[in-house]
């Protein structure tokens, strides 16, 4: 599926992608970017995020998500917001849109 990411925040379109449905982690996508226009700024927020994520530093996790979470990025045209958004190799992209929590999913930011 082909869609757009947007700001709810600022209406600004920061990627369009292309991507599906993961078949064993339920509301979990990945996919590819095929038109990257992230803001260098949001770009730096979502690879330090994934460096927290992948040092296991969970405890720095909540401040990086804040940040991002300012963004309010969604999908425009599946009308959702995506969470836990995960860039490599410049053009792999990975997110859920669902909030995963120890208590199931949410469709809101933690607060």
């Amino acid at each position: 599926m082909i869609d757009t990411i947007f700001s709810r925040k600022n209406k600004q379109a920061y990627a369009v992608v292309d991507y599906s449905q993961d078949e064993e982690i339920e509301f979990y996508f990945r996919g590819r970017i095929i038109e990257n226009s992230f803001p260098a700024e949001l770009l730096a927020l979502i690879e330090e995020y994934n460096g927290i994520v992948d040092d296991m530093a969970l405890s720095l996790v909540d401040g990086a998500e804040e940040k991002i979470y300012a963004y309010d990025l969604s999908l425009k045209a599946r009308d959702s917001r995506i969470f836990n958004i995960s860039i490599k190799n410049k053009d792999e992209i990975s997110f859920f849109t669902k909030y995963p929590t120890g208590d199931g999913f949410r469709d809101e930011y933690p607060v």
